[in-house]
């Protein structure tokens, strides 16, 4: 196990960029969602993805979590997230 190849330096970085550029691309696109997407009255806005829900879930701790028997890691797994990037970014 020697010095790292510079093929392995550049594969890194590529990814780096293609990661750190979606990213961007994602969090400047998802201003332009409409504000019905994640209001309470429009539970099936999007192929019945119940969004508002969804994002009860992951942003709440102590929410309902009516669909766990369904999709059991879903807020297992997104909560976490969810509230490490409320500490980190303050969104």
């Amino acid at each position: 196990m020697g010095q790292p190849r510079k093929l392995d330096v550049v594969d890194c970085l590529g990814a780096l960029f293609i990661a750190l550029t979606s990213g961007l691309l994602f969090f400047v696109g998802s201003g332009s969602l409409d504000v019905v997407a994640y209001q309470w009255p429009a539970l099936d806005v999007w192929f019945q993805g119940d969004l508002p829900r969804n994002l009860q879930d992951m942003t709440t701790r102590w929410a309902g979590h009516g669909r766990t028997s369904v999709h059991p890691l879903f807020p297992l797994i997104t909560y976490p997230l969810t509230a490490l990037a409320k500490k980190a970014f303050g969104v």
